[in-house]
């Protein structure tokens, strides 16, 4: 792979084992983006994991929608789930606040 070739100002992880491996863990996520450049207190940002989807959206630093969706019970994320599974969503918010520490995101200053 590139791992030693990858400059250290690059933000990533490397996930090539799980691909040539087939296989994938609770650490494994996709991150989600809607950025409101002209207002860091606006926007979503989520993530998804191998059985969920969570994503939160802010409006002047303000939580207006959260959602949790099991991908697994309800593959068309038609419900949700927050409510029902709050220690997922607790565990799925903290990832993704420490992704957008990790990640220099300033929207995660609004998680103070």
């Amino acid at each position: 792979g590139l791992g030693k070739d990858i400059p250290a100002s690059v933000q990533t992880f490397d996930v090539s084992q799980h691909l040539l491996n087939n296989t994938t863990d609770d650490t494994l996520f996709q991150p989600y983006f809607h950025v409101d450049v002209t207002n860091t207190l606006n926007g979503k940002r989520g993530l998804r994991n191998a059985q969920y989807t969570y994503a939160i959206e802010m409006e002047n630093g303000k939580i207006i929608e959260e959602i949790l969706f099991d991908r697994i019970a309800d593959p068309y994320q038609l419900t949700n789930k927050l409510t029902d599974l709050p220690q997922e969503a607790t565990q799925l918010k903290e990832q993704l606040i420490e992704f957008l520490k990790d990640t220099n995101d300033p929207f995660a200053n609004n998680f103070k």
